[in-house]
């Protein structure tokens, strides 16, 4: 949590040496993650179909 925070991937302000996270931040990044997970996996499963129609099975 540490590292997104420094890393700037969520928003977040300082009281003292406490860091505060809004709710709306934290949802933003939960929803940017969300979309990031779904558009990986249908590249991935694009991608899975594409082998499947170029791989040579042999059944006996």
């Amino acid at each position: 949590m540490v590292k997104l925070l420094n890393d700037g991937e969520i928003l977040y302000g300082k009281v003292g040496n406490q860091r505060g996270i809004s709710l709306a931040s934290a949802i933003g990044y939960k929803q940017q993650r969300s979309l990031k997970r779904r558009e990986i996996l249908k590249e991935l499963a694009e991608f899975s179909q594409e082998e499947e129609l170029h791989e040579t099975r042999v059944y006996s």
